[in-house]
């Protein structure tokens, strides 16, 4: 009878072992599906935001505000890979000082904790007293940031900058939020490598839209030459079209006279909103501008591409051009 009874208890003790070890593997499946749907509803809001737009700054800004929302943190940035592929240069950011900013905007692969990311090809997470750079470690320090995770932005084996995300509280990151940023950054990386692909593209498309404008124009203006028996109207018409190929406020011809001492305005054609200047530009004394003269005589071109920067022994060209409001110039 008694051993009836502890047969029986057996029996219970088993089926209750059974039901619970059941209970935990459902509870530990649910668990893990209700973490993989966090997961794909992450990633899943990252590749909509990806979509939305082909300007990498605001794909990366908006991808980095919606990281920090996912994982919960308050400090975050995005660093991309220079062409020269050693230099590093935070492109976005969030939480972080301006002082900060300055002192680690640019930095090498293998330095600090993103250089680190990036040399490595794998997320690191550490905490801000394990930091691996002694330079930077004080101004990670001051900056009071505790716990740090760094993560490859990787387009087909090929990193092209880091995620980054830090807190100003101690913080664990575990095993699955670091293979979800992992595989964040491969979304990233592969935007990032299509929006540059991109304006790669756009930049040719435009190249050779442009060359072909200024082969036809080139085109024109010969043919005009050619053509026409009024020599003022050929180069007037001419001046305008070269003048609207490359967008300027103003092209002109200068003449010098017999002398080689004095020279004259005596075309001009003006953009909407430029003033003439044609009448003020009349028998100008070539000293007034040795500089520019001195190297038209060696038949070189004159490139300004910005008037403030000239030379000091460009300083009478520099008030001329200045007064009349020009910003650049070409000179043949």
């Amino acid at each position: 009878h008694d051993a009836s009874i502890a047969a029986a208890f057996g029996d219970l003790a088993a089926i209750a072992l059974y039901n619970s070890r059941n209970l935990a593997s459902l509870q530990n499946s649910q668990a893990e599906t209700a973490q993989r749907n966090v997961q794909l509803a992450a990633q899943n809001a990252i590749a909509a935001t990806i979509s939305q737009s082909l300007d990498l700054d605001t794909i990366l800004n908006a991808t980095l505000d919606q990281v920090l929302a996912v994982f919960e943190v308050e400090v975050g940035s995005i660093v991309l890979i220079e062409p020269d592929g050693e230099t590093m240069v935070t492109r976005v950011y969030r939480g972080l000082s301006e002082e900060f900013i300055q002192a680690t905007r640019r930095i090498k692969v293998g330095e600090g904790l993103s250089g680190r990311a990036m040399a490595e090809r794998q997320p690191v997470v550490l905490d801000v007293s394990d930091y691996p750079t002694e330079r930077l470690a004080p101004i990670v320090v001051k900056e009071g940031l505790q716990s740090l995770t760094s993560t490859p932005l990787v387009s087909k084996g090929v990193a092209l900058g880091t995620l980054n995300l830090g807190t100003k509280r101690p913080r664990a990151f575990q095993q699955d939020e670091v293979n979800l940023l992992a595989a964040i950054g491969q979304q990233i990386g592969v935007a990032v490598e299509n929006i540059r692909l991109y304006e790669q593209v756009r930049e040719r498309t435009v190249s050779l839209s442009r060359r072909l404008a200024m082969e036809r124009a080139l085109s024109s203006v010969s043919a005009r030459f050619v053509q026409t028996a009024d020599l003022d109207e050929a180069i007037q018409l001419s001046l305008a079209e070269l003048g609207r190929l490359v967008v300027a406020g103003r092209s002109y011809v200068f003449q010098f006279r017999d002398d080689g001492r004095t020279v004259d305005n005596t075309h001009e054609w003006c953009s909407e909103g430029s003033t003439p200047q044609i009448q003020d530009l009349q028998g100008l004394d070539v000293a007034l501008f040795p500089w520019w003269v001195e190297r038209l005589r060696r038949d070189e071109n004159v490139v300004i591409p910005d008037v403030a920067g000239l030379p000091p022994e460009a300083g009478a060209e520099k008030e001329i051009l200045q007064a009349q409001q020009v910003r650049s110039l070409l000179a043949v």
